[in-house]
Parts: C-alpha cells; sequence; structure tokens
C-alpha cells in the first residue's frame, strides 16, 4: 500500500486503488476527466454461502 490507511471520524479509510487491486480490478486514472475507471477481473470465483460448503 502506497497510502497508509488513516483513521477518519472514527472510520478507517484505505485507498481504493489498494482494495480495487486486491480484488483483480483494473484501476485507470483519466486525468483529463478528473476520474477513475475501476474495471472488474474478466473471472470471478463464486461465493458459496456457508451452508452450502
Amino acid at each position: 500500500m502506497d497510502v497508509p490507511a488513516q483513521l477518519n471520524k472514527n472510520r478507517v479509510v484505505v485507498p481504493l486503488r489498494f482494495i480495487s487491486e486486491a480484488f483483480k480490478a483494473e484501476v485507470e486514472w483519466k486525468a483529463g476527466m478528473n476520474s477513475i475507471i475501476i474495471r472488474s477481473a474478466d473471472q470471478c470465483k463464486p461465493f458459496l454461502k456457508v451452508d452450502q460448503i
């Protein structure tokens, strides 16, 4: 993580890029639009409910 997590009004704030990339998403910064584009991974593994294991 490039920037450390911060505590803000009793909430932990972490960088969006760190969370997105942890879930294998692609993160792109569009400076001209002052925007972030996050695309989810092409393949997602389904999660099973606890009672389905």
